[in-house]
């Protein structure tokens, strides 16, 4: 049956075979896929495998402000948690009390996590960036699986950071605790 645009589609049939047709529309063609509900798996990988050759250079672009401002700020933590360690070294140098060693265990456990969270920061930049190269040097594919990995990279990122505001937050409940 014709459409507006001239595309004939199919509509939804059960049939003996329980064939179906589905329409994916990319931005340069439509493509009209035919499979069995029990080859689920196949279709998604051809629609996949569409998705990844439809990517442009552009793509990987778009994370670079993103992963920029994420490291500025993992950096700033860091920062600001060695100059609280620093105060701490200093206000307490003889007879440390059981705050304070709660606190230097709490501390230990948030640098080595920020340590982690500016690694995976950086990978995925470093991913993001062979991603854009291998694009340039028409190499769809590997360039769509190193993007990939780099959102990867950067959901690792951002949960360890989620679990280090949680160790920060029990930070401040240990301060809280002393002082009443």
């Amino acid at each position: 049956m014709p459409t507006a645009q001239g595309f004939v589609r199919y509509p939804l049939v059960p049939t003996k075979n329980r064939i179906a047709t589905f329409c994916t529309k990319n931005n340069y063609f439509l493509r009209i896929y035919t499979w069995r509900f029990t080859s689920l798996k196949r279709m998604i990988f051809i629609m996949l495998n569409d998705l990844l050759q439809t990517m442009t250079l552009t793509t990987p672009a778009l994370l670079f402000p993103a992963i920029s401002l994420l490291l500025l700020a993992y950096t700033n933590r860091f920062l600001v948690l060695a100059q609280l360690i620093r105060e701490l070294n200093q206000r307490n140098n003889s007879g440390l009390e059981v705050v304070v060693k709660r606190q230097i265990t709490n501390l230990r456990r948030r640098l080595h996590l920020i340590r982690s969270m500016q690694t995976a920061g950086v990978v995925s930049f470093l991913l993001c960036t062979l991603a854009m190269l291998s694009l340039f040097f028409n190499l769809a594919q590997l360039g769509s699986v190193m993007f990939g990995l780099s959102l990867l990279a950067l959901v690792l990122s951002l949960l360890m950071s989620l679990y280090e505001v949680r160790i920060s937050c029990r930070a401040i409940e240990i301060e809280l605790e002393s002082m009443q």
